[in-house]
């Protein structure tokens, strides 16, 4: 399997969110994006799916040597070597994913956050350098896109985390603010149940509707050429907002199910978003 294959199987496979948003990405665009994606699920998988830290911890050295053989020699990775092209091109955007390695490497670190504050400088770390590198694919100027950057990247991180999190319960990661819980008269152990009780789904929509704020500040954040730059990104936000009104209309069944769209509305979502994005210029 050539680069971009194994790539798009892992960051983007037919029918995804990712997917579709990339569908209507500027010329020239599409192997970056796809390859950014790919790098970012590779990453963040590792916490999860590897249950000593020493080995997560050495995962993820491996992949901060490999990074930088982009650059200075051959990667041996699909990933790197798709991207190889996009960190020559700019080197902020190997900064950025070297600065994502270390953000997942927090999960190592810490299974729960006191307060959002915590929970907020996560979200930065990983989705945070998504969106840095992804706005920047698509032609994003920095002085122009900071506070869009900074949202876009809380907000699909958020929605990601809200998504899985039955998945994480089960691994005993909460990324619900401990004093939240609190609030709300819970703890970390009934985010394994098996039923989403009252107290649950007013905890998760309290989530949600955090998630849905940053993702719409992004999208009010963005206009004219910069938003036409950026359709891709914009069709990715108008997908997980989508989600998240979606599960706002299901009164949030988070540990019963995972909530997703049928993939002909998300081709609708992202043709609309995309195609209103490009009229701006």
């Amino acid at each position: 399997m050539d680069s971009l294959n194994y790539c798009r199987e892992k960051g983007a496979p037919e029918g995804s969110n990712r997917y579709y948003a990339i569908r209507f990405a500027a010329p020239g665009q599409e192997r970056a994006l796809i390859g950014t994606h790919a790098l970012y699920l590779e990453l963040t998988a590792i916490p999860l799916v590897v249950n000593e830290p020493g080995v997560a911890a050495a995962k993820l050295d491996w992949w901060r040597e490999e990074l930088r053989l982009a650059v200075a020699s051959t990667p041996r990775h699909p990933v790197t070597n798709l991207l190889q092209p996009v960190f020559e091109a700019n080197r902020a955007n190997l900064q950025d994913a070297l600065a994502l390695v270390d953000g997942v490497a927090m999960d190592l670190e810490y299974g729960t956050y006191p307060s959002f504050q915590g929970l907020a400088d996560y979200c930065h770390a990983t989705g945070g350098r998504l969106a840095a590198m992804l706005v920047r694919i698509c032609g994003g100027e920095s002085d122009k896109t900071e506070s869009y950057r900074h949202d876009l990247g809380m907000g699909l991180r958020l929605h990601e985390l809200l998504l899985a999190t039955r998945d994480h319960g089960r691994r005993g990661r909460c990324y619900v603010p401990e004093d939240e819980l609190t609030a709300a008269g819970l703890d970390s152990q009934a985010l394994q149940g098996a039923a989403s009780t009252p107290a649950l789904r007013g905890l998760f929509k309290q989530q949600g509707a955090r998630a849905l704020d940053f993702l719409d500040r992004a999208d009010q954040a963005i206009t004219g050429e910069q938003r036409a730059l950026q359709r891709s990104n914009v069709a990715l936000t108008a997908l997980y907002r989508a989600t998240l009104e979606e599960l706002e209309r299901s009164n949030y069944p988070l540990l019963e199910e995972r909530q997703e769209l049928t993939p002909l509305r998300r081709l609708w979502i992202a043709w609309r978003a995309a195609r209103r994005a490009a009229r701006r210029q």
